[in-house]
């Protein structure tokens, strides 16, 4: 059962990048255009918006990019700049093919499991 919960876990986990992976959303690069930028962490929490990042939005800041990650990551705000398209709907969330993936063995086991345990001894 642990081994279970724990393969459970690991479903929901962020997959870490490619090796040659270079993050193009910092501060660093935002600023090299000459504009006022903020940061503000987020996370695929149940509202999606942290209280900083909408603080941010609500002081006139618009939002730039995000960097690398499915459940955390960071988001730049920007006073000047084009922004990127807040507007389009919404991602459903939920398991990747990974996570399904990984759902599969356990529950294989615990079937078979399942059907030995209902088997009459002879």
């Amino acid at each position: 059962m642990l081994v279970f919960l724990l393969l459970i876990a690991t479903a929901f986990a962020d997959i870490a990048p490619e090796d040659d992976y270079v993050e193009e959303c910092t501060m660093e690069y935002m600023i090299d255009g000459g504009s006022e930028c903020e940061s503000c962490t987020n996370s695929m929490g149940e509202d999606q918006n942290s209280e900083a990042c909408v603080a941010l939005e609500e002081q006139g800041l618009v939002k730039q990019c995000q960097t690398y990650g499915a459940s955390f990551w960071t988001e730049i705000w920007c006073a000047d700049g084009k922004g990127i398209d807040t507007t389009k709907e919404e991602t459903e969330t939920g398991c990747n093919a990974a996570g399904v993936a990984a759902l599969v063995p356990p529950l294989l086991i615990a079937l078979i499991g399942l059907r030995r345990r209902e088997r009459p001894e002879e």
